[in-house]
């Protein structure tokens, strides 16, 4: 990727996007705790703020959807992606940088980014697209509703029940991808941002 003017705005309105979407209600609501992998809702504003003051994480426009712990990096195909997306994504990065030490399988990563994507969608009314996870649709939207229920008027965390968790895993397992999902990775963080 180039430095050019363009490409920097490019990232810039990136990063303004990911800042504002993880300041947004809607992320401040999502909280759970999905086996061994715990999203709190005060973790929102953290990532936001590293977003806003590029602290120790950094974007790339035009590299795919994902995110890069080691080195930092969210990627996106554009600069203006959907806003569950970005809470898919952060909420991996997130993971990553507050569970130092642990290790968590990919099932369960994946598992709670769709969570927390499907929750954001939940709680700021806009549409998700799980076209590329069709049979996930009926499971997670009945876990997300369990989480709604068990969080509102201000309720602590909730930890998800196995039973629906157990069936959002298994679709996730089943699936062909090129990602092991059941690969344990420890949680390394992410990075020596303070030396950034």
């Amino acid at each position: 990727m180039s430095n050019s003017v363009e490409d920097m705005l490019k990232g810039e309105k990136l990063r303004y996007r990911m800042a504002n979407t993880l300041r947004l209600p809607a992320c401040f609501t999502i909280r759970f705790r999905l086996l061994n992998a715990n999203i709190e809702q005060y973790m929102w504003p953290y990532m936001a703020g590293a977003m806003e003051t590029g602290t120790w994480c950094k974007v790339r426009v035009g590299d795919g959807d994902d995110c890069d712990p080691a080195n930092r990096t969210f990627h996106f195909s554009s600069e203006n992606p959907e806003r569950y997306e970005i809470v898919h994504e952060a909420t991996h990065m997130l993971i990553w940088a507050t569970h130092v030490g642990q290790t968590i399988q990919t099932v369960v990563h994946e598992a709670a980014a769709y969570l927390a994507e499907k929750l954001f969608t939940l709680y700021s009314g806009e549409s998700d697209n799980l076209s590329n996870q069709p049979h996930l649709a009926r499971p997670l939207a009945q876990l997300a509703e369990f989480v709604k229920v068990n969080t509102k008027d201000g309720k602590a965390n909730v930890v998800c029940p196995p039973a629906l968790v157990g069936q959002v895993i298994a679709i996730l397992s089943g699936n062909r991808t090129a990602q092991n999902m059941n690969q344990g990775i420890r949680q390394t963080g992410i990075g020596e941002w303070w030396k950034s």
